[in-house]
């Protein structure tokens, strides 16, 4: 964990607060370490053995898709990698800030834009988890059945 900070990344830190607002970006080493990691087996592998783990710089929560296009852009003018992040259930190890920078948090983004009941299509923003979508289908009506068929395969392979 770093203990000092650069005039440079302070002053990301302050162009990144006027994107995001200053409650959606965090230096806080406590919450800089817990993006340390995900369920790969890399992360796995890496604390199993001991070695570093890789720590963003800091970690950003947007809530619109101009802000992560400004976050992108900020990014490419200070050349620091960007991190996506979602949930942090990642199996491959994607969301491990392999060089640092900047992580980019979506949970913010969880909303539905639109559902039309015509094409049975509905629009929603990135960060929207399969049971935040459930809970907004349920009550009218409407299902993903991506859970309901999840239920019927984790049932099948246990012979029920």
């Amino acid at each position: 964990m770093k203990e000092r900070r650069t005039v440079l990344e302070a002053i990301m830190e302050n162009e990144l607060i006027s994107i995001c607002g200053k409650k959606n970006v965090s230096v806080d080493p406590v919450v800089l370490r817990s993006y340390t990691s995900d369920l790969s087996w890399l992360a796995r592998s890496w604390r199993q053995l001991g070695w570093p783990v890789c720590e963003p710089e800091i970690v950003v929560w947007p809530e619109t898709t101009a802000q992560v296009a400004d976050i992108v852009k900020l990014a490419n003018r200070y050349k620091k990698a960007v991190t996506p992040y979602c949930g942090g259930a990642g199996v491959q190890g994607g969301t491990l800030p392999l060089f640092g920078g900047i992580v980019v948090d979506i949970k913010k983004m969880n909303r539905v834009i639109e559902l039309d009941e015509r094409s049975m299509t509905i629009r929603a923003q990135t960060g929207l988890i399969g049971q935040e979508l459930e809970w907004f289908l349920n009550p009218k009506g409407y299902t993903s059945a991506v859970w309901r068929h999840r239920c019927r395969y984790q049932e099948d392979e246990q012979g029920h």
